[in-house]
């Protein structure tokens, strides 16, 4: 071979064995998901009372920021989970003045992810499962019954997919618990599950939740009842147990929040034969370019 050819063939013959490579035991994973980034922008707001009679917490965390599947095959599975956690709480202590004692915390969060398949033929879908957790909690502490009950709210989770809303990201909720008329507490579980694609080829996604929370006590010459919206996140709340883990109702701390799974499934991987053919092709251009160059 001359130089000019093996300067030619060179390229090819790299191609050629790259793509030979993917067929080894060895090779690299067929698909894999990187949570690229996760965003926190809730606000919050604080009325009434002193300041040490309401209270809220909340945070956002990668708990899976992305896994690759074993050796190619059909039905290989990546993920990757995020969990947003919140506490609203209040109790409005003795008190003739003032007004009624609110935590709210509005609730807004990204997380971006990517999803790379090793082949660029490679076909798979894409799932995303949202899940909220928690519990609206009045605990009667003023000793005058349920007149000066506290009051919870969660309004219903909005989910866009890409900066546009997508109901199968949104979750049912508007859940609300009032001690003035009887209803102490209730429980919070709500689900929604998407499912996307097929996709080929590297693919990037945006997702976004908003909602909010509310938990007050109301003035009260004997103090106002004690109010919560436990989401996950401690309470914050000094000299209260509403807002406490385990707390009323004999809570688990890591099953309460928001929680976001995605997981992305192979559908199908070229066949290798189809590899060994686009590596012989790559070697056969080679070949014809250097055969036009010294004709």
């Amino acid at each position: 071979m001359t130089r000019n050819k093996f300067v030619i063939l060179l390229p090819a013959a790299a191609m050629a064995a790259a793509l030979l490579g993917f067929l080894s035991p060895q090779s690299a994973k067929a698909i894999a998901i990187s949570v690229t980034s996760a965003t926190n922008n809730t606000t919050t707001s604080l009325t009434g009372g002193g300041s040490g009679d309401r209270a809220q917490a909340n945070s956002l965390s990668v708990t899976n920021s992305g896994t690759n599947t074993g050796t190619d095959f059909v039905a290989a599975v990546a993920t990757g989970a995020s969990r947003y956690v919140s506490n609203a709480a209040a109790d409005r202590a003795v008190a003739v003045s003032g007004g009624t004692a609110k935590a709210q915390i509005n609730s807004d969060y990204t997380v971006n992810f990517s999803v790379t398949p090793l082949f660029a033929l490679t076909t798979y879908t894409v799932k995303i499962d949202t899940l909220l957790r928690g519990w609206l909690t009045a605990v009667d502490d003023s000793g005058i019954g349920a007149s000066s009950g506290g009051t919870e709210t969660v309004s219903n989770v909005t989910g866009l997919l890409n900066a546009v809303g997508n109901p199968s990201l949104g979750l049912s909720t508007n859940a609300s618990a009032d001690g003035t008329s009887g209803t102490l507490d209730n429980a919070i579980n709500a689900n929604n599950s998407l499912t996307l694609g097929p996709f080929s080829g590297p693919t990037s996604f945006t997702v976004r939740f908003t909602w909010s929370t509310s938990a007050s006590s109301p003035q009260n010459v004997a103090g106002g009842d004690e109010s919560a919206v436990r989401l996950g996140a401690n309470g914050p709340l000094g000299g209260a147990s509403a807002d406490d883990y385990p707390g009323p109702n004999s809570r688990n701390q890591a099953a309460d929040g928001h929680f976001l799974d995605i997981s992305a499934t192979v559908l199908s991987i070229p066949e290798p034969s189809s590899v060994v053919l686009a590596a012989l092709g790559a070697m056969g251009l080679g070949l014809a370019a250097w055969r036009r160059r010294t004709a």
